[in-house]
């Protein structure tokens, strides 16, 4: 009741704005999904992550951050702005197939008003990174042939950073690149705290795989080392705004599950699908499709599963949302973007 009271005397305001709207609607989603709805992640190889970027960032000519494409607004760092004051920036909204070729284009269009330099890119497909490889060339500028110059790639957890250096790596195998200088420290200008191990970058499914700093070569032609970070998530999220884009995190796989609960990461998930095809952007599967009861799509999927038990246990409500976040998370649900670009409150980023 609060909540309609708050939405229709905002609604009567003559200069009420998309963004106002927008807070009312999430408190109202945030009220159903119930105080588990909260996302407090920032373990402490966080802050020190953080903390050796500001340090380290002097000798890189680039920063590359990854975003999740499903959740452009939401998977943009905006603790990074202080940290890419002065750099070349380059947006990569990693997970591309996971959208429709429709807001590919929206997103790309939404860019490119911004005038920043961003591509899309699926970083599973070595066609996607092949792609890549001669932007991160033309952007970086080496003084010298035999100094690599410095890339630095940022972003929230499990978006694809390490999986996107992998591929670059790959890349830079297959056309027989040179032993890289990296180990030798007069070649790795003040980066003096960052890991130069070879081999790849560590991957999962999990966010947080990475925990330190660390560089790896990833052209020859010229020299160039990408340094990989830990992702970065925001201390807090003070506003209701603000723990809507968390819960989209969250959804997305960027903050581990147990942090606030897959049943309760499914109910959201459940409410924000619908949401998306209310404004007809996208189509449900049919369990989804008519209510807003997380039990009550679980229910279906018990059907749909030809399960022989009629009742739902606590059990069964882990394993199902469980499932449902993974079916989300693979794309087999379709094709969602989940975040509303006209909505974009943080203009510099």
């Amino acid at each position: 009741r609060w909540i309609k009271r708050r939405y229709g005397a905002i609604r009567k305001m003559s200069s009420v704005t998309k963004m106002q709207e927008a807070e009312i609607r999430a408190e109202a989603m945030l009220l159903r999904v119930g105080d588990e709805g909260h996302v407090n992640w920032f373990p402490g190889h966080m802050a020190k992550a953080l903390r050796l970027l500001n340090e380290n960032l002097n000798s890189a000519q680039l920063l590359i951050e990854v975003r999740d494409a499903r959740i452009p607004i939401s998977s943009a760092n905006y603790d990074l702005e202080n940290v890419a004051k002065g750099k070349k920036r380059l947006i990569l909204f990693n997970k591309c197939d996971l959208i429709s070729k429709k807001d590919q284009q929206k997103i790309m269009e939404w860019q490119q008003k911004k005038g920043q330099k961003s591509a899309m890119i699926n970083a599973l497909h070595q066609g996607s990174i092949r792609q890549l490889v001669p932007v991160i060339q033309k952007m970086v500028h080496s003084k010298f042939k035999t100094i690599p110059s410095v890339a630095v790639i940022v972003g929230f957890p499990n978006v694809g950073k390490s999986t996107i250096i992998n591929g670059l790596r790959q890349q830079a195998r297959s056309k027989k690149m040179k032993k890289s200088p990296l180990g030798q420290p007069q070649h790795r200008g003040n980066l003096s705290r960052v890991s130069g191990k070879g081999g790849n970058a560590k991957t999962g499914g999990n966010p947080g795989i990475t925990r330190q700093l660390q560089a790896f070569p990833i052209s020859n032609e010229p020299p160039i080392n990408l340094v990989d970070s830990p992702g970065i998530m925001h201390k807090n999220f003070p506003t209701s705004h603000e723990r809507l884009k968390a819960m989209r995190l969250a959804v997305s796989g960027c903050v581990k599950d147990h942090t606030i609960g897959d049943v309760t990461l499914a109910h959201f998930l459940i409410l924000q699908l619908q949401d998306v095809e209310r404004n007809g952007l996208a189509t449900l599967p049919k369990y989804l499709k008519g209510t807003n009861s997380e039990d009550e799509v679980f229910s279906r999927m018990l059907v749909e599963e030809a399960s022989e038990s009629t009742s739902l246990s606590d059990r069964d409500r882990e394993r199902l949302a469980t499932k449902l976040l993974h079916q989300f998370r693979r794309g087999d649900l379709g094709k969602f973007l989940l975040d509303d670009l006209e909505l974009d409150d943080f203009d510099s980023i």
